[in-house]
């Protein structure tokens, strides 16, 4: 992430060779790293140091947990950078750090803006290859979002802050389909013993 920001600063800049060249060496890290879940900790460490509960110290968190304005940076970064002389290493270059995004991302959304980003990079491309993979990743992008709001459905009184607190504790050592999973599980669980009695 430090990398990519750094690109959009430069390409603010109008210093965009520099801005691709700093996108590339972000590409050449082994792995992306959002420091979303050290940013969730971090705002959890501290709502509890000043006395918030355990359970409305994680749901402040998770309101930082998603940098959403950092991403909407790099999605404009893209839009701009595939325009200039070099667009065909821009291209490149995006499709590498959308992929980046993509599979390191921790949550739904993060892996969406991978997703975008990549479409990004192949959108104008008459390349029959980079055709084929953009209807790869909008097939992918439909999945995504036809599975992503099945906590919407759920009325989230209905669970319990001990099972929000288990939920958080298994998007974070497990992933985000685990816990959404456990979630489901125990409030179709309680509609079934509802409905049996």
């Amino acid at each position: 992430m430090p990398h990519y920001l750094h690109a959009y600063m430069l390409h603010i800049a109008k210093k965009d060779n520099e801005a691709l060249l700093q996108i590339t060496n972000g590409n050449e890290e082994k792995d992306f790293n959002s420091y979303s879940r050290a940013r969730f900790f971090a705002v959890v460490e501290a709502a509890e140091a000043i006395n918030y509960p355990k359970f409305t110290a994680r749901q402040h968190a998770i309101n930082f947990f998603i940098p959403s304005e950092l991403y909407s940076k790099l999605v404009d970064l893209c839009q701009s950078l595939i325009k200039i002389d070099k667009k065909q290493d821009a291209r490149k270059e995006c499709l590498i750090m959308g992929e980046k995004i993509e599979s390191s991302g921790l949550n739904t959304y993060e892996k969406l803006q991978g997703f975008l980003i990549q479409s990004i990079a192949l959108r104008e491309s008459s390349d029959p290859k980079d055709i084929e993979l953009l209807t790869k990743i909008s097939s992918k992008q439909r999945e995504i979002l036809k599975n992503s709001p099945k906590l919407l459905k759920i009325p989230l009184s209905d669970i319990p802050e001990a099972v929000w607190l288990q939920y958080f504790e298994i998007f974070f050592t497990k992933d985000e389909d685990s816990a959404v999973s456990f979630v489901e599980e125990y409030h179709n669980e309680n509609m079934r013993q509802g409905q049996s009695k």
